[in-house]
């Protein structure tokens, strides 16, 4: 890239990073030092051993190749502010988009919260008044079950607890394993190859007397199987807090603790139930305060020391 397009690069305004940075690399002041140099060298000779018309021209070369270098380094300095401003500028500019994203989630989330947060809250709370007065009547059915039918189950651990599962065996096949008799256990699969190796009696035995092991081929059941699992009951919804919508609001619900008591759960809904929206009142008291607006007095009175005393 010649100076003129690097120039005009600076004078078309704003450049991105990546654009300076290109300008910058292409701007070589060794080169053009050394260019000088070697002119330099030419001058001396030509001091020597040239005419004064060489000379000159010589000279009007050097003239130009020392304004170049210099008008290289300002360049590159010019370029190097330009970086630095054209990095801050992006690097604002990534904070300004990060800045709006985060302003339009926080204005979606806050109408989100304001339109939705009251009639979920108080879904929640139908659901645990369901669940409750269910309850209570579950309780009630099986003290005193009708003939021949079953206890029902628990509401709440029907819609989201899970039932314990026995152990369940896949599958199974009879197979024959190296048995170390001295550990009462299964031989390493390591081992097998290297046994099966070994001189061993008819009963498959094999005296190991390098690892002090007795090793005998049996027979074995081998069985696939999936652990039972214990019944898990979930944390019930009556154990949640659910806080009013404003600061100042009572909660939508507190939780009740232990959260199977019917009865107290019952009772909460009764008391909760009496609570109605109240209108935000602005119940600050109106202070005074004097709060200068400017620093030259619009009147003065000078008042003696037997006035001021009195």
């Amino acid at each position: 890239m010649s100076f003129a397009s690097v120039l005009k690069k600076l004078r078309t305004g704003k450049s991105s990073v990546a654009e300076i940075e290109d300008a910058l690399a292409r701007i070589n002041i060794d080169d053009l030092e050394a260019a000088a140099e070697k002119l330099e060298e030419e001058r001396r000779r030509i001091l020597l051993d040239g005419t004064d018309k060489e000379l000159e021209a010589i000279e009007a070369q050097i003239v130009t190749a020392n304004r170049d270098v210099e008008r290289a380094l300002a360049t590159r300095a010019e370029l190097e502010k330009r970086l630095r401003e054209a990095a801050a500028a992006e690097a604002d500019s990534e904070k300004l988009a990060r800045y709006r994203a985060a302003k339009k989630a926080g204005e979606l989330a806050a109408s989100r919260v304001a339109e939705e947060y009251p009639r979920l809250a108080a879904g929640i709370r139908d659901l645990i008044r369901a669940l409750a007065e269910a309850t209570a009547a579950v309780e009630l059915a099986n003290n005193d079950l009708p003939t021949g039918q079953d206890p029902l189950p628990d509401p709440e651990f029907a819609a989201r607890g899970r039932g314990g599962l026995p152990r369940k065996i896949v599958s199974e096949q009879e197979v024959t394993r190296w048995y170390n008799a001295s550990q009462d256990s299964i031989a390493p699969e390591t081992l097998w190859s290297k046994l099966d190796q070994m001189d061993h009696d008819r009963t498959g035995r094999v005296n190991d007397v390098g690892f002090g092991c007795v090793y005998e081929k049996r027979r074995f059941i081998k069985r696939e199987y999936l652990e039972a699992e214990m019944m898990r009951r979930p944390d019930r919804l009556a154990a949640i807090n659910l806080p009013g919508f404003a600061a100042d609001e009572p909660p939508v619900w507190r939780a009740v603790v232990p959260s199977n008591d019917v009865r107290t759960i019952l009772s909460r809904l009764s008391a909760v139930s009496q609570h109605n929206p109240v209108a935000r009142e602005d119940r600050r008291e109106v202070r005074v305060e004097f709060v200068p607006v400017e620093d030259e007095p619009v009147d003065a009175l000078v008042v003696g020391a037997e006035e001021s005393a009195v």
